[in-house]
């Protein structure tokens, strides 16, 4: 955790509890985490609360004020009050502490000109040593292209203000998922323009609200979404643009989260292997990023003001349910889209309503139920199986996905793929399946599985690293001039087997 200090001669905090860059002195350190700037709406809602319970409005003060991850709110060094919000309740509520008696009357906040004063010799050295950082990374790397992966936050903005200063020429990418908030769109446009930069949009082959249609909301146990809606879509830009690779600069923080703590500065993501992941800001801490927005006067995305810590995915299963009452504030149109896509989900499946608004579908687990394709021998004698699927379409899917196997041959108006493991003709509503090599026969049958469920969600784009699957019309397609054949695809975890709902299963019997 980063320290933080306070210097009580200027009321200022400083960051890494160093010196003041104002006055010289030593600072007192604060025991808070990841702190953030208390704007002008999350601020009036403060106010409300303290009036509401009978608090004094006059302790938060025009000057700067600062919050914590644990919601205590930081004035003049001290720690006089704490936002909390109640899940049962699903109200804020604000909490008096044992500093708030001494503080009531007293309270100044901070100056910015001060606060940027106090702590330019420190954000200077941050900046000088990410810059060293990523001009290494260049260096060693310099075969390849640079871009940044930008996704409308505080972070990424820092990590594209310092790309910019080492290098003039460069992509910097954004993942539209499908639900960014508004704000985070335009913030996008508005800087790609202001900054001439080469913005590239990417957006996913279906829309988020259809995926949930189709195989159910995401939960913090099954967050499909990350596949569908970012992963894939990055790796099949990277494959089309970045054959070679490509370095990633990206503003991701190690504080941000547990699993984040694991990250290495450079290294590669498991979905995406053509890139080179470079983090210059990992070590950074919140209000690290802010103060160097606000020194470097870089323009911010606005929806930081309405009190979000972390900008991202709106419909978001890792989202506290604080984040989603702030939503519902500020975007009750996209709360509404939310809670009926849960609604009807909830209603088909006998759910009580309370399931949706009280935050329970983030912790939803799969349940999934099956239908059996039966295959039946032609004699009893024979090797192969015979499945009879009346659907020419998915028919057809199964031919595109065994590919991997081997090429398709035509005679007459039969399909044949002739692999080394298995066997496969497709004529009319029938498919023949011979197994070569019976140690494999269980992973070919779970193929099988893939085929017959296929929702065309695009997920499994990301785990090629030749670029051979694609969507086309929203279909599963497999370029038979970059497959090689490696059945990497086959260890990826299929998002409509795990997820969706009526499945179909294969059976293997003599008896169907």
């Amino acid at each position: 955790m980063a320290a933080l200090g306070w210097c009580h001669n200027c009321n200022v905090p400083v960051l890494d509890a160093g010196e003041c860059g104002i006055c010289g002195a030593k600072s007192e350190v604060i025991r808070s985490h990841e702190v953030k700037p208390i704007f002008d709406i999350e601020k009036r809602k403060i106010k409300d609360l303290l009036k509401g319970q009978g608090l004094s409005e006059e302790l938060i003060p025009k000057n700067l004020s600062f919050r914590d991850i644990q919601g205590y709110i930081l004035i003049d060094g001290i720690k006089p009050l704490r936002l909390g919000f109640s899940p049962e309740k699903k109200m804020w509520y604000i909490e008096p502490t044992k500093a708030y008696e001494g503080a009531k009357m007293m309270t100044m906040g901070s100056e910015l000109e001060m606060v940027i004063k106090a702590n330019e010799h420190i954000l200077k050295e941050k900046e000088d040593e990410a810059l060293a950082f990523l001009s290494e990374v260049v260096e060693t790397h310099s075969n390849l292209p640079l871009a940044v992966a930008f996704s409308g936050g505080k972070d990424s903005a820092v990590a594209l203000a310092l790309t910019r200063k080492l290098k003039k020429n460069f992509d910097v990418i954004f993942l539209d998922t499908t639900i960014e908030l508004p704000e985070t769109v335009e913030y996008t446009v508005k800087l790609a323009e202001l900054w001439n930069l080469n913005l590239i949009s990417v957006k996913p082959d279906h829309e988020f609200i259809d995926l949930c249609k189709l195989i159910g909301p995401p939960s913090r146990f099954m967050k499909w979404c990350c596949k569908t809606q970012k992963f894939s879509q990055m790796n099949k830009l990277i494959h089309e643009k970045y054959s070679e690779g490509v370095i990633m600069v990206r503003g991701v923080r190690a504080a941000e989260s547990g699993k984040r703590e694991s990250y290495r500065r450079l290294g590669k993501m498991k979905w995406t292997p053509n890139e080179v992941i470079a983090n210059p800001i990992l070590k950074w801490a919140s209000l690290d990023t802010w103060l160097y927005i606000f020194w470097k006067r870089i323009p911010y995305n606005k929806a930081y003001e309405y009190g979000f810590s972390r900008i991202g995915c709106w419909a978001c299963p890792a989202k506290s349910l604080k984040d989603f009452s702030i939503l519902e504030d500020s975007h009750p149109e996209l709360i509404s889209k939310l809670y009926a896509i849960l609604d009807n989900f909830a209603i088909k499946r006998n759910i009580s309503s309370k399931w949706s608004h009280s935050g329970a579908w983030r912790y939803r687990k799969s349940q999934v139920s099956k239908m059996s394709v039966c295959a039946s021998r032609p004699c009893s004698t024979s090797k192969d199986f015979v499945f009879s699927i009346d659907n020419p379409s998915v028919i057809k899917n199964v031919v595109e996905f065994f590919k991997i196997f081997g090429p398709v041959k035509k005679r007459g108006v039969m399909s044949i793929i002739n692999g080394k493991d298995v066997e496969l003709s497709a004529v009319g509503k029938s498919i023949r399946i011979l197994f070569k090599n019976r140690d494999n026969e269980d992973k070919i049958l779970r193929y099988l599985e893939r085929a017959l469920n296929c929702i065309g969600c695009g997920a499994c784009q990301a785990v090629c690293d030749k670029g051979a699957i694609k969507q086309i019309n929203g279909k599963r397609i497999i370029d038979e001039s970059l497959c090689i054949g490696c059945q990497k695809c086959l260890t990826f975890t299929c998002i409509a087997l795990r997820y969706g709902s009526n499945r179909l299963s294969v059976a293997l019997s003599s008896a169907c």
